[in-house]
């Protein structure tokens, strides 16, 4: 759609001057070489031919010129309007940004790092630089503000608990699709219960996984934010360091490899991106559109990464703030905390705790959109070195 677009202002702004050309050509060759040469009148034949040639060059510059755009539209070479977003450095999850950390690693590793235009790579490690920053003054705040909140899952800020390093890859085309299902199935509450297990910050001891909890999160079935929650589970396991009790759990419940289990999570999350998409982006789901890129990306799927959905994420962005809003969101929720969990256990919340802060900008859905971008940023320049080197 994107390069559809970009092609018809190409044609367009090549017809008008073609049409000016023309025009011009007609009065050159008809009055002005006239009246300079004491012509009468110029042959028809030569206005018809030096017309049609001045035709014929235009058109041969406006098909070059589309494709020249449709070609930086569709490549790589997006990723350096990706990188004029730069107001959405102060809105960046911290630990979810150590996947460029990650990238500049894998850039090093492969000797590509020379290949990637300086300002390229020092934007990527500038967001890095200032998510480190953001996070080492937001963690004092979280802790004061949402003590419960941060005694039950708090490793999740760690650093490096997203370093998640998978290569680029598809999704398995025999993998499990099962029927949509809007209803959710799983609360927050729940979800953060079995993340204390991984954590171990009930009981002092890291991947004491129950079944109970481990049934929960690897059940098939599940879609929307049930869903998120079970890959955010499975990758929040793996980097805290779990693979033994996890491998122990799936030989338990016969279960496959923990590659099938995220093949299968990802499928259906692509098959819920794409009916997202063509519902023309509801505005009440467009965070979890957002953190379905984010988690699968961090996982090496790239189906879910291309122009067109990249410029509706940027297309919902502040371009002032930086931040994502949405209308939508109840004010009154704003007074809800996520302490009140403590009093109120039963409280059916799907996804992770939404806030509205400063310049009504909401906390949940700026930080699952910055997660996305950060892996956009990824797989677009992954398709840019493609084209450099192949």
């Amino acid at each position: 759609m994107v390069v559809v677009k970009v092609v018809v202002k190409v044609v367009v702004v090549v017809v008008v001057v073609v049409v000016v050309v023309v025009v011009a050509v007609v009065v050159v060759v008809e009055v002005v070489v006239p009246s300079v040469y004491h012509y009468t009148t110029t042959p028809h034949v030569v206005v018809v031919v030096v017309v049609v040639v001045v035709v014929v060059v235009v058109v041969v510059v406006a098909a070059a010129a589309a494709a020249a755009a449709a070609e930086v539209v569709t490549s790589g070479h997006i990723i350096f309007a990706l990188f004029s977003q730069t107001s959405i450095t102060f809105w960046i999850p911290p630990p979810l940004l150590t996947s460029l950390r990650v990238l500049l690693e894998r850039l090093v590793r492969f000797n590509l790092i020379e290949t990637v235009p300086v300002y390229v790579t020092n934007h990527i490690k500038r967001l890095r630089d200032a998510a480190g920053e953001v996070s080492d003054l937001a963690i004092p705040y979280i802790v004061a503000s949402e003590p419960e909140y941060y005694n039950r899952i708090g490793p999740i800020l760690a650093e490096n608990l997203f370093a998640l390093d998978y290569a680029s890859h598809d999704i398995k085309e025999d993998a499990l699709i099962w029927s949509y299902n809007r209803k959710e199935v799983m609360a927050e509450f729940e979800s953060d219960q079995c993340l204390a297990e991984i954590f171990g910050t009930r009981t002092g001891v890291p991947c004491q996984i129950t079944t109970r909890c481990w049934q929960k999160m690897t059940k098939l079935g599940y879609n929307r934010y049930s869903l998120s929650h079970q890959i955010f589970y499975l990758e929040i396991a793996e980097m805290t360091g779990c693979r033994e009790e996890m491998q122990w759990h799936l030989l338990l419940q016969q279960q496959p490899s923990l590659r099938a289990l995220q093949d299968t999570y990802c499928a259906n999350m692509l098959a819920e991106a794409n009916l997202i998409a063509n519902n023309n982006f509801p505005a009440k789901v467009q965070d979890l559109f957002m953190e379905q890129a984010a988690l699968c990306g961090m996982l090496g799927y790239r189906e879910f990464f291309n122009s067109d959905w990249l410029v509706t994420i940027l297309s919902w962005q502040d371009p002032q703030d930086g931040c994502y809003r949405w209308a939508g969101w109840p004010k009154e929720r704003d007074e809800d905390k996520i302490s009140d969990l403590k009093e109120q256990p039963t409280r059916r919340l799907h996804k992770r705790e939404e806030k509205r802060v400063n310049k009504d900008c909401l906390c949940h859905r700026t930080a699952v959109a910055a997660s996305a971008l950060s892996q956009y940023v990824r797989f677009v320049l992954e398709v840019w070195l493609d084209e450099q080197l192949y």
